[in-house]
């Protein structure tokens, strides 16, 4: 590949998750539903009574904006989106030194969904295996712990976060947007080369969870910050910048780190804004790879003029991957063909 340059001067725009295209987002909707939404989510999953969670949303209301940082909102949300237990459980496992990959399967099998859809994916164009895999047992030994941890991973963060209301934000639109990011994230690292592309996939997945925090904490502010990119032809990092002073892979790295993720994980999310703040050699081509399939996962659905996708792309990720348009086009349509084909597995049920 190539590097012919960098196109100038082509406007960049995001399209709101929450709104259609052609719609200008209702600011008092999202001001008047953001205490319901904190109030119905309190109350379903952590069990307080409804009187009990109005009282903490009231308090939590006045205080939002005082204490915004990317760290405390991360810690505000990670006591309501937690982990589920059979993740937790197979992490535990991993981390003792006389597990099997028999442990592995039985923590599996007792889940029937989270079991076919290991199969259907382990099946699919993620892994290209040339044979088919019918058992549990098969899957975990082809696969390996790493990717069993990352696919297990993937399906419970989205579990996780199954609470987020549609009101506030289109959750299959997100997720689509987020698979379609994780798979131009693994196919680029194929085209690299990289001996743990399946582990990029996880990556790219998780890249934009800090725009649910923002959702769940500041819909208002997150939604305000959308239509300011949408407006004015720029990333919505950058609007997020400029708005609160960080922006969407801040919080979700801090959101990781709560969740004690590997750092493997979390720094290319956190630097995948800006990558050249990630001093590490691996990790630095991994931000680029996650900044270049972030920006296509936003774009391919309403900025379908390929210079519009590359002008909002960082200059020293582009560099650094060698890349032109014609690698770039090639990567979008490799990219959303593997996403068409797993996106089923890793999506929320329908509500």
């Amino acid at each position: 590949m190539g590097f012919l340059g960098r196109p100038k001067g082509f406007a960049r725009k995001f399209d709101p998750f929450t709104f259609e295209t052609e719609v200008s987002p209702c600011y008092p909707t999202v001001f008047c539903y953001y205490a319901d939404t904190q109030l119905s989510i309190r109350t379903t999953l952590t069990g307080e009574s409804p009187s009990q969670s109005a009282n903490i949303v009231e308090i939590e209301a006045d205080t939002v904006n005082a204490q915004s940082t990317p760290s405390n909102l991360a810690r505000e949300v990670v006591d309501l989106v937690s982990l589920p237990e059979i993740y937790l459980r197979l992490r535990e496992l991993l981390n003792d030194p006389d597990y099997c990959l028999t442990d592995i399967a039985d923590i599996i099998s007792v889940d029937p969904g989270l079991i076919s859809r290991i199969l259907r994916v382990a099946n699919s164009g993620l892994y290209s295996f040339s044979s088919k895999i019918e058992k549990i047992p098969h899957a975990v030994n082809l696969l390996g712990t790493q990717n069993i941890h990352d696919f297990i991973l993937a399906t419970s963060v989205v579990r996780s976060f199954s609470g987020v209301p549609n009101e506030l934000v289109d959750m299959q639109k997100f997720w689509r947007c987020s698979v379609l990011c994780g798979a131009a994230a693994k196919t680029f690292a194929d085209k690299r080369d990289f001996l743990d592309s399946e582990h990029m996939f996880i990556i790219g997945l998780l890249a934009h969870v800090g725009r649910l925090v923002l959702y769940l904490r500041l819909p208002a502010e997150i939604t305000e910050a959308y239509f300011a990119a949408s407006q004015e032809g720029i990333p919505l990092s950058r609007a997020l910048q400029t708005q609160l002073g960080f922006n969407d892979a801040d919080v979700a790295g801090e959101l990781m780190s709560d969740w004690k993720l590997p750092a493997s994980l979390i720094e290319p999310v956190r630097h995948c804004v800006d990558p050249s703040t990630q001093r590490t050699e691996t990790y630095f081509e991994k931000a680029c790879i996650v900044h270049i399939a972030s920006a296509i996962a936003d774009h391919q659905d309403y900025l379908p003029e390929l210079v519009s996708v590359v002008s909002g792309m960082d200059e020293i990720a582009w560099r650094h991957l060698e890349l032109d348009l014609e690698s770039v086009q090639e990567l979008i349509t490799d990219a959303e063909s593997l996403a068409d084909e797993i996106a089923g597995q890793f999506l929320p049920e329908p509500a």
